[in-house]
């Protein structure tokens, strides 16, 4: 049924999609899996660790799905943020990239999302019947990457969630069919396409664990440079587009929507000991931190939070980066280890960038000391 209506749809508008670009992009580079189903082992792939470009279509990072006895059934956790009245059904497909050695399977794409803020599971907003390309909708057995397409469809929870307020994302690969074949599947960019521009979508930032930027008196250190840390992987406020990244430090932040027992340690070298300024820029949130073996000092969202940047609004609030002074620390030349720990366990967080300065320091933006 699902792969009938899919051909007939694919027939009327196919040829005026060819041509369009992706509006949004769901999943590129970073593949979270959030459930799976199936006895299916599903891993994210990097070719600059594999030495193996041809196990992604496009960037440098795809998925890899290995069943031995049924269909992959995936729910990718943190896949942006969607708004709904920017996604007219009847002229949004959804596509991906796949490559497969033996799986005949036919996908359906499932768009999950938190309708309100009170929300403690996703629904499902959003489907598409994926046409693979073989025959009656199948995916290709032959392991050359292949294009998976389908026009959108509203799902159960459509009606009744906001369609003007951006919502937190997940994406579902759900088998409509070919149980009991064993294969390893790579999939890549799943993405929604809409007769518009779309944004250029972000670039993904390779962190540098222990990495700083030295200044005439002051150190800069981004948050996603720590040289440990327990934070998963992907996050629904990691930055979507190219605009985003403008809005923070270096493109990128250490960030997640909410999980216990996320410690983070950072690593800074000091050329010059001497007392410093120590500032934060991060959401506002509320955490714990302490230099080497000193006593944990807490930072709250009472505390002096400055220059505050809105980066997205959405259906549960909205998105800030902020300045916090940590007030004032002695540090001696050398080696020293920055530790935050209590981050929110019900709430999300992000780190943008730290500053250790003796110049006076003003937050203006992502501008370094020298700039003001």
């Amino acid at each position: 049924m699902g792969c009938f209506r899919l051909f007939m749809v694919v027939l009327a508008v196919g040829a005026a999609l060819d041509h369009a670009s992706p509006s949004l992009v769901l999943l590129d580079e970073y593949w979270a899996p959030e459930i799976v189903l199936n006895n299916v082992a599903a891993a994210e792939v990097d070719t600059l660790a594999t030495g193996d470009p041809s196990q992604a279509k496009t960037g440098e990072v795809s998925v890899l799905l290995a069943n031995d006895t049924g269909a992959p059934n995936v729910r990718f956790r943190s896949a942006g943020m969607v708004k709904l009245d920017e996604l007219p059904l009847g002229d949004t497909e959804a596509r991906l990239w796949y490559r497969t050695d033996a799986w005949t399977g036919v996908w359906r794409l499932e768009v999950w999302v938190y309708e309100a803020a009170t929300d403690a599971i996703p629904v499902k907003v959003l489907q598409a019947w994926l046409d693979g390309g073989g025959p009656e909708g199948q995916l290709q057995p032959d392991d050359q990457w292949h294009q998976a397409r389908g026009l959108v469809e509203a799902a159960e929870a459509y009606d009744r969630a906001p369609k003007d307020m951006a919502l937190t994302t997940y994406v579902w690969l759900a088998p409509e069919e070919g149980w009991d074949i064993g294969h390893r599947t790579y999939v890549d960019r799943v993405e929604l396409l809409v007769f518009q521009p779309p944004p250029p979508p972000a670039k993904r930032v390779h962190p540098r664990p222990g990495a700083q930027t030295d200044g005439p008196g002051w150190i800069w250190f981004e948050g996603e440079d720590a040289v440990q840390h327990r934070v998963p992987p992907g996050g629904a406020w990691a930055p979507q587009t190219e605009a985003d990244q403008q809005l923070h430090s270096n493109g990128q932040w250490l960030q997640y929507h909410g999980g216990g027992d996320l410690g983070l340690l950072w690593e800074v070298n000091v050329s010059e000991a001497g007392t410093y300024d120590f500032w934060c820029r991060a959401n506002g949130t509320s955490f714990s931190w302490a230099w080497d073996a000193d006593a944990f000092k807490t930072c709250t969202p009472e505390s002096p939070w400055q220059d505050t940047v809105v980066l997205w609004q959405f259906a549960e609030g909205e998105v800030v980066v902020q300045w916090a002074p940590l007030g004032r620390v002695e540090l001696t030349a050398g080696k020293h280890l920055l530790q935050v720990e209590d981050v929110p366990e019900t709430e999300g967080f992000g780190f943008d960038c730290w500053l250790l300065t003796r110049q006076p320091f003003t937050p203006h933006g992502l501008d370094k000391p020298p700039a003001q």
